[in-house]
């Protein structure tokens, strides 16, 4: 539900819960593959816990 929140802010757009679902039901898994190609690593992240310190 944030996820479509957050959509609808960024894109200036108004798509509801139902919408948004039936669009992901619909995506195929090459779909999928298509765009994961042209992701692109931005940032990579380091995380530790308290438990680092010791």
């Amino acid at each position: 539900m944030v996820e479509v929140l957050y959509h609808n802010v960024v894109s200036g757009q108004n798509v509801s819960l139902d919408d948004w679902l039936q669009g992901m039901s619909k995506t195929t898994k090459e779909e999928i593959v298509d765009v994961a190609k042209k992701v692109q690593l931005d940032t990579v992240y380091f995380l530790t816990g308290l438990e680092a310190d010791k």
